[in-house]
């Protein structure tokens, strides 16, 4: 699937997640140059969902705006 076959990022990201989990979406440097700290776009789907889960729990629905 495309990039463009997607509305937002979020099924951006959720289509990178199904497709290529392992894969790194970002690399954290500590110093500029060590890798240190990796998130796989796996990670970032689980994050995001717990996240919605979190904010669905406090109330807010679809279309609702939150602060991050």
């Amino acid at each position: 699937m495309s990039a463009r076959e997607n509305e937002t990022i979020v099924a951006v990201a959720q289509q990178r997640a199904l497709e290529h989990p392992e894969q790194n979406y970002v690399i954290f440097l500590e110093d500029g140059d060590d890798q240190e700290t990796f998130l796989t776009y796996k990670q970032l789907d689980e994050s995001a969902k717990q996240v919605a889960g979190s904010l669905q729990h406090e109330g807010l629905t679809k279309g609702d705006r939150v602060f991050v």
